[in-house]
């Protein structure tokens, strides 16, 4: 029993980190309908921020992890985005696959290839003993984030007037303008909450890594675009819940893999992924609510 709820402990620490990648990518999906593969270098500037930041201690390092993204985020939506949000969604999708090279060939240029080390066990190391049950603080820490930033994300978008902005935003951009919405503040908004989202995230990765490269950002953001997409594009509770899922998948099969099988491990998972969409191509939890805007 007792290895059965550390199993359950791991697959939820996990799930809850892939749950804010997929959060933070879902919130441009429903408002912008773009996929921004540049989420993943807001996870990776925040992680050279966690560097810099840490010469500080631990809350300048906890300081730029949150400042890093949200800057980053809204000088992206101005700079790369506004410019053509009314395009088609071929030049949205280009737009930001060229941003998240500019940005990762940038971070080489001037930060360099090479890993960069940094120790934050001083914060997060060790773990709570419960009987034979041992939970690390690092999954506990993501966990009650995770569970804080959903509940606030939700409050946000029911019972503030920006929030509902966002939703309606989110129904029908156009019809929305012709309410007095002001897109450019609910767009702005949504990303300046993907930055914050990142940087949680940044957080959670260098804890459990202890290094940064530049390329860091493409394989965590990559797990929150399958979330979104078999969440449900477009529905944040979706694809929150996928992401979940995805987190205690890839824990069972790390867990019952034999060892020479395990490298494999993410393949088998995409291949679960792909059945998912065969079968259901609109995602295992569609949710009109926040459905992508009219083009």
């Amino acid at each position: 029993m007792s290895t059965l709820l550390q199993y359950a402990v791991d697959a939820v620490g996990l799930g809850s980190l892939f749950s804010l990648v997929a959060l933070g990518v879902a919130l441009i999906l429903g408002i912008m309908r773009l996929i921004n593969f540049g989420h993943g270098e807001l996870i990776m500037a925040s992680a050279f921020g966690i560097v810099f930041g840490s010469t500080f201690g631990f809350w300048g390092a906890a300081a730029a992890a949150l400042i890093v993204p949200l800057v980053l985020a809204l000088l992206m939506e101005f700079l790369a985005f506004r410019p053509v949000r009314n395009a088609d969604d071929s030049t949205m999708l280009i737009t930001s696959l060229a941003l998240s090279f500019f940005l990762q060939n940038a971070a080489i240029v001037f930060l360099g290839a090479e890993p960069r080390s940094v120790d934050l066990s001083g914060v997060f190391g060790g773990y709570f003993s419960v009987g034979d049950l041992r939970v690390m603080k690092l999954d506990v820490f993501t966990i009650v984030i995770s569970s804080l930033l959903l509940g606030i994300t939700v409050a946000l978008l029911q019972g503030t007037k920006i929030g509902l902005s966002m939703r309606a935003a989110a129904e029908d951009v156009r019809t929305a303008r012709l309410m007095g919405i002001k897109a450019n503040r609910v767009v702005a908004v949504a990303f300046a909450l993907s930055g914050l989202l990142a940087g949680f995230v940044a957080l959670a990765v260098v804890a459990r890594s202890g290094s940064v490269h530049p390329q860091m950002g493409l394989s965590v953001v990559i797990v929150g675009f399958v979330a979104t997409i078999i969440g449900g594009r477009g529905s944040l509770w979706g694809s929150v819940l996928a992401g979940f899922l995805i987190g205690l998948v890839m824990s069972v099969l790390q867990t019952v893999l034999p060892s020479s099988i395990k490298p494999f491990r993410d393949v088998l998972v995409y291949l679960l992924v792909i059945g998912v969409l065969v079968f259901r191509p609109q995602g295992l939890f569609s949710n009109k609510k926040y459905g992508p805007r009219e083009a």
